[in-house]
């Protein structure tokens, strides 16, 4: 099965692999918001789907190590744990790092993808502010501020 979205526009290094989520299958959501830019707890409805990661990062730079957030224009100063419903669709695949010039890691994490609208009924059952360990005045290699 073949996504029907643009992966690569999702961040993925290649095409992401269909599988469905078992029973208790932890999802982590890094999001952040900065002057009106970054993403939302929940992202976009209207988008094609939202992304997640299955390793939980306890800083903003851990996030960059783990999803080259920064790269995509997430800011990354939240994370948010959900509990995806078995046989929950998830789109699994190795995260695109970016800018070679910004990479801030060498090894990244796995990106799960859940498309919309079953991305917006997952309930979240706890947020967390990441650690700042970039500092507000750090921008973003797509022009946001981190």
């Amino acid at each position: 099965m073949n996504p029907t979205w643009d992966w690569k526009n999702e961040g993925f290094l290649s095409p992401p692999v269909a599988r469905l989520a078992g029973p208790r299958e932890r999802l982590f959501r890094i999001w952040g918001l900065w002057d009106g830019g970054g993403s939302s707890m929940l992202g976009r409805p209207s988008s094609a789907g939202v992304c997640f990661t299955t390793a939980e990062p306890t800083s903003r730079m851990d996030a960059e190590r783990l999803l080259a957030v920064f790269e995509w224009g997430n800011p990354a100063t939240h994370v948010t744990e959900f509990v995806a419903p078995p046989g929950t669709e998830l789109w699994v695949g190795e995260v695109h790092p970016g800018d070679p010039r910004a990479l801030l890691g060498t090894q990244f994490g796995a990106q799960v993808f859940i498309e919309n609208p079953a991305a917006q009924r997952l309930i979240p059952l706890r947020t967390k502010q990441l650690l700042s360990d970039l500092g507000r005045s750090w921008f973003s290699p797509k022009g946001a501020r981190a």
